[in-house]
């Protein structure tokens, strides 16, 4: 069973109404926004489009993907990590922001830097089941400050995506057997 998320990704509309335009809001209707710039992300634990070994998973030890990222532009202010299974309805399975922007990536086992507001969820498709699993990796500028609702920290990709200097992803798929 899949535990919830302080609150799963918000549509850009959502985000807007609850928010009160702080951090995430969406552009504006009719505003064309300029494509962010391209980051290099990827893992020592798979290839682009590979399988995620057991260890990473929830059949194995669960513990979090080491991830790498190279690219990031001047005037980046922080950086932020999502990771999200896009077959199991965008489920959140791990969200680390205000990532210092020299940071090159993250080590196996946990964040060694930045705020965790999803704490890493191993893959665990149901049983016979293939799905897939995308990190993100988002370049902020400075002065972008995370979405919140009450103070607390939220998940909010539409957000990230919408503001970003430069992104970069990697995936890979993990197969349960029935």
């Amino acid at each position: 069973m899949r535990r919830a998320v302080v609150l799963t990704v918000l549509g850009a509309a959502a985000a807007s109404a609850l928010l009160g335009g702080c951090g995430s809001a969406a552009p504006k209707p009719g505003a064309v926004a300029a494509e962010p710039a391209r980051l290099t992300v990827t893992s020592s634990a798979f290839r682009q489009g590979g399988v995620i070994p057991d260890k990473y998973t929830c059949k194995g030890a669960g513990v979090s993907l080491p991830v790498a990222w190279s690219g990031v532009p001047a005037g980046t202010g922080w950086i932020a990590l999502y990771m999200e299974d896009p077959t199991a309805s965008d489920f959140t399975h791990w969200y680390v922001v205000d990532i210092p922007p020299g940071t090159t990536g993250l080590t196996e086992g946990g964040p060694s830097a930045g705020r965790v507001v999803a704490h890493y969820y191993p893959p665990c498709p149901q049983d016979g089941a293939t799905d897939d699993y995308v990190v993100r990796v988002y370049a902020m500028p400075r002065g972008y400050q995370p979405a919140r609702l009450g103070g607390a920290l939220v998940v909010d990709a539409a957000g990230l995506r919408a503001h970003a200097l430069a992104l970069g992803e990697v995936d890979a798929t993990v197969t349960k057997p029935a």
